[in-house]
C-alpha cells in the first residue's frame, strides 16, 4: 500500500486561468485540501520560495500566479491564510523582495497578510542532527495549524536539486542561516541540517511550481526548463524523489534524499504517482557539482576541499551592486579599486553569492583538480548519453 501520493497536473503557462484550472484538477486527483489539511477555518501558512528580488520572468522564485491560485483556492475553501518566508532582508530590503517577486501584490489583491520570518520571532526546537541540533524555526511556522509548501523546482550547486525539502530552509530566520552555512561545509552535513528542519515541522502539503523549472547552474543563474507541471505531494521528500527520477538524477547522489532516508522521513518504494506523469525530461542538466556527494565521509570532507568548485566573478557582467559582498556569510567577497574579488582562503563554497547575484556574474569555477574533473565529466556524459536520450515528456 502506498504511503505517499504525488500528483502531476499539466500546465504549460503562467496564465492565471490555466494555473487555477491545473491546480483544481491536480488537487482533485490528490483528494482536495481535506486530504492533507485540517478542516476550515484552520490557519494555513503558505510558504513560497522567495530567494531574493528576482522578477517572475527570471523563474528563480515561486511564480506569483501559482501563489495566487493556491491562496485563492484556500480562501474559497474557508481557510484563514497567511503567506510567509525569510528571504535576504540583510542584503535587500524585504519589502523590495515581496514587491519585485510579485508575491506582495498577490497578498494585497487577495487581502491576506504576508509575514517576514526575520521580524516575526522564533522558537528553539530540539533537533537530532549532529551539526547543529539546536534548531531555530520562525514562530509563525510553529504556530500555524498547517503549512502549504510552495517550492520552485530548480537545480542547486550545493544540493544538486532544490524543491520541497530545501525550501524549508526558509523556516530559519535571519543570520541563523548564515551561521549554519559556516558550520555545514560539506553537502552531506548541510543536508542533515535541512532534513532535520523538515523532520521538526513537515508541511502538510507541498505544491511544486515546476511549470517552468530551472536547470544547469541553479538556483538563480541557470536556464529555464519547460517541465510544464504542477506537482502536489503529501510528503515533501517523496515529491522531491519523484521529480528527481523524472529529470534523470540519481537519488543516491542527492544529499537531501540520503539525509531524509537516514532519518526515516519517507519511503521511496511507497510512492503512488497520479495524473499527467512525465516519462522524462530530455536535455535537463544537473549542476557541475553533481559528483561531490559521491565522496564518502569523512574522506569526502578532505577531498572535497582539494577538488572543490568555487564561485568566480565575471567582471564583464558585474554591475558592482555589492550584493555578493553583503551576502557572503564568511566575508570572502571584497571590493578593491571598484571591482569585487573573492578571497578563497575564506570562501566556504556555500554559493550564496551566486544565488543572490542579479546579473548572473558569478559562475562555478574551482581548483585544478575540479576543472580536470569537469572536462572528464563532459566527455563521459557525451559518450554515455549518445543514443540513450530519455523518452519525451508526455
Amino acid at each position: 500500500m502506498a504511503r505517499h501520493t504525488v500528483c502531476y497536473g499539466k500546465c504549460t503557462t503562467y496564465s492565471p486561468g490555466e494555473v487555477e484550472g491545473a491546480l483544481a484538477a491536480t488537487l482533485a486527483l490528490f483528494g482536495g485540501w481535506g486530504a492533507g489539511l485540517p478542516a476550515p477555518p484552520a490557519r494555513v501558512l503558505v510558504k513560497p520560495n522567495l530567494l531574493a528580488d528576482f522578477p517572475p520572468e527570471k523563474h528563480v522564485t515561486t511564480h506569483p500566479a501559482v501563489v495566487r491560485a493556491v491562496v485563492k483556492s484556500l480562501l474559497d475553501a474557508g481557510y484563514t491564510v497567511t503567506v510567509g518566508d525569510a528571504p535576504a532582508p540583510s542584503v535587500v530590503g524585504v519589502e523590495k523582495i515581496w514587491a519585485v517577486t510579485g508575491i506582495g501584490a498577490v497578498c494585497d489583491e487577495l487581502g491576506v497578510r504576508w509575514i517576514s520570518f526575520d521580524a516575526a520571532g522564533h522558537r528553539r526546537v530540539a533537533g537530532i542532527n549532529p551539526i547543529d541540533p539546536d534548531l531555530t524555526i520562525a514562530r509563525p511556522v510553529m504556530e500555524a495549524d498547517a503549512v502549504v509548501n510552495l517550492p520552485k523546482f530548480k537545480t542547486h550547486g550545493l544540493t544538486l536539486l532544490t524543491g520541497g525539502v530545501k525550501n524549508l530552509y526558509g523556516y530559519v530566520p535571519g543570520m541563523r542561516k548564515t551561521e549554519l552555512h559556516k558550520k555545514a561545509l560539506h553537502p552531506a552535513d548541510f543536508a542533515l541540517v535541512v532534513a532535520d528542519i523538515f523532520r521538526a515541522r513537515p508541511p502538510e502539503i507541498t505544491i511544486f511550481d515546476a511549470i517552468t523549472a530551472m536547470h544547469g547552474s541553479g538556483p538563480s543563474a541557470g536556464k529555464p526548463y519547460p517541465f510544464e507541471r504542477l506537482v502536489i505531494a503529501d510528503n515533501a521528500a517523496a515529491g522531491d524523489h519523484s521529480l528527481a527520477l523524472k529529470v534523470g538524477a540519481d537519488p543516491d547522489l542527492l544529499p537531501l534524499e540520503r539525509a531524509c532516508l537516514a532519518y526515516g522521513l519517507f519511503d521511496p518504494g511507497g510512492i503512488e504517482e497520479r495524473g499527467d506523469v512525465p516519462a522524462g525530461a530530455p536535455g535537463f542538466k544537473l549542476p557541475i557539482t553533481y559528483w561531490v556527494p559521491r565522496l564518502p565521509l569523512p574522506f569526502g570532507r578532505f577531498l572535497s576541499r582539494k577538488t572543490r568548485f568555487f564561485p568566480e566573478i565575471r567582471p564583464e557582467r558585474c554591475s558592482r551592486c555589492g550584493l555578493c559582498a553583503r551576502t557572503c556569510p564568511n566575508g570572502a567577497v571584497r571590493r578593491e579599486q571598484g571591482d569585487f574579488s573573492i578571497d578563497y582562503s575564506r570562501c566556504i563554497a556555500c554559493m550564496c553569492c551566486q544565488e543572490i547575484c542579479p546579473s548572473h556574474a558569478i559562475e562555478l569555477g574551482g581548483t585544478a583538480a575540479a576543472r580536470a574533473f569537469r572536462v572528464f565529466r563532459g566527455l563521459h556524459h557525451r559518450l554515455t548519453r549518445k543514443g540513450r536520450e530519455p523518452a519525451p515528456t508526455v
